[in-house]
C-alpha cells in the first residue's frame, strides 16, 4: 500500500492545523498551563507551556504515524491493506479529535479559572464514538485496532460478530454521551463512564461465548 498524498491530505492538513493553532495561542499562554482538568472542569495539574501547548499536535502525530504504519507494524498487513479506505477515515477522524482537543485546551488555558467546558468536551467524545463506532464492522482482523481478544483474533466470523455489536455499541455509547452534555456534571460523568464501560466490556464477553459456541458445532 504506498503513501499517496490523494489519500493523505486531509489528516495531514489536521496535523498541521493542530500545530497552527498551538502556534496562535503560544504567545497568549501563561508559563504553566493545565494538562489535566477534573470532572467539574477545574484544572488539577499543569506543565510549562513548552510543553503543555503540544499535547494536542503531538496527539494527532501519533494517531497519524499508527495508523499509516499499521500495514508494515501488522502481522495481518494484508487485512490493514483491505481494510485501507476504512482506516482512512478512522484516521482522520482521530486526528480531527486531536484538533478539537488541541482547540479545547488551549482556549481553556488562555480564559479566565482555565476550566474546562465539560459539555463540548463530552459532543466531541460522542461525536468520536458515533464515527468510529459506524466504520469498526468493516475493519478486518489485525492487532491494533478493534476489539482484540483471544476470541476475535482466533476466529473471523467472531471477529466480525463482535465488531458488528460492538459499532452499534458504540454508536449507541456516543449518542448517550452527546446527550449527557445538558446533563448536571455528577450524571455527566455517570453516563460517560457507563456508556464506555458497557460498550468496551459487553463485546468482550459476547466474543467468548460466541466463540465457545462456535467451537461445539
Amino acid at each position: 500500500m504506498r503513501w499517496t498524498l490523494k489519500t493523505e491530505w486531509l489528516s495531514l492538513l489536521l496535523v498541521g492545523a493542530s500545530v497552527a493553532l498551538a502556534a496562535y495561542y503560544w504567545p497568549q499562554l501563561p508559563d504553566q498551563i493545565p494538562t489535566h482538568w477534573g470532572p467539574t472542569g477545574a484544572p488539577d495539574q499543569w506543565a510549562s507551556k513548552t510543553t503543555g501547548a503540544f499535547i494536542g499536535p503531538l496527539m494527532g502525530v501519533f494517531f497519524y504515524v499508527l495508523v499509516s504504519a499499521l500495514p508494515w507494524l501488522d502481522p495481518r498487513g494484508r487485512h490493514v491493506a483491505q481494510s485501507h479506505g476504512i482506516l482512512e477515515v478512522i484516521k482522520n477522524t482521530l486526528c480531527a479529535f486531536a484538533l478539537f482537543m488541541t482547540y479545547l485546551t488551549l482556549s481553556a488555558s488562555v480564559s479566565p479559572g482555565q476550566h474546562l467546558p465539560i459539555a463540548g468536551l463530552m459532543i466531541g467524545l460522542g461525536l468520536l464514538f458515533v464515527v468510529i463506532g459506524n466504520y469498526l464492522p468493516k475493519v478486518r482482523s489485525n492487532f491494533f485496532i478493534g476489539i482484540r481478544t483471544p476470541w476475535t483474533l482466533s476466529n473471523e466470523e467472531v471477529w466480525y460478530q463482535t465488531h458488528r455489536l460492538g459499532g452499534k455499541l458504540m454508536v449507541v455509547a456516543g449518542i448517550l454521551v452527546i446527550l449527557s452534555a445538558w446533563l448536571p456534571q455528577p450524571q455527566q460523568l455517570a453516563v460517560l463512564l457507563g456508556a464506555i464501560g458497557f460498550s468496551s466490556l459487553y463485546p468482550i464477553l459476547f466474543s467468548y461465548r460466541l466463540y465457545k459456541r462456535l467451537a461445539t458445532k
